[in-house]
């Protein structure tokens, strides 16, 4: 059986994949700092039979990170600071989030060599498309700096696979909604 930890895993979309992981028989274990995720997003059943395990910590806490980490077969790191406004708002606390969280993450995958990493990137690194539809190999110009912690993140991904051979697709969501969404 796999195993697989999602940080973020009792967020929105967090919890959707924990579920789809879970309905495949997929052994998951969740960090989430809970400042977002909500407890009730995550399946009681799967919860009481141990096929879903908790961690409760922040990613900017390494030792959190590397004790999550430890024994996966993947992980899908969702964890974030996701507002656009907060980030300019607060542009040093969204970097500790995005950015420090991501080479926890990042750091903890390349020491316990997990094969495989799955993030969350982000549309806000292309900024304001010039044309419709968007290319990925569209030339990034952020206007926030969640725009640009997202945009450091691939940079950091690539260093990562090309010095230490750690394997990770970055997903680059564009404007997702649905249940359990935090406005």
């Amino acid at each position: 059986m796999k195993n697989i930890l999602i940080t973020g895993g009792a967020g929105f979309i967090g919890s959707h994949t924990a579920e789809a992981l879970l309905a495949r028989g997929v052994q998951v274990r969740v960090l989430d700092n809970f400042s977002n995720g909500q407890h009730t997003n995550l399946p009681a059943a799967a919860l009481a039979s141990g096929q879903l395990s908790v961690v409760e910590g922040d990613i900017r806490d390494a030792a959190a990170v590397d004790a999550a980490v430890a024994g996966m077969d993947a992980v899908l790191h969702l964890a974030a600071q996701v507002s656009v406004q907060r980030s300019v708002a607060a542009p040093v606390t969204s970097a500790g989030h995005n950015i420090t969280g991501f080479l926890h993450v990042l750091d903890a995958v390349r020491r316990h060599q997990v094969p495989r990493l799955v993030y969350a990137s982000s549309a806000a690194v292309y900024g304001i498309p010039s044309s419709l539809p968007l290319s990925e190999d569209a030339t990034p110009k952020p206007l926030s700096p969640y725009g640009l912690e997202k945009l450091i993140n691939d940079h950091y991904a690539e260093l990562f696979r090309t010095l230490y051979n750690v394997s990770s697709v970055g997903m680059r969501y564009f404007n997702v909604y649905g249940p359990r969404q935090d406005p």
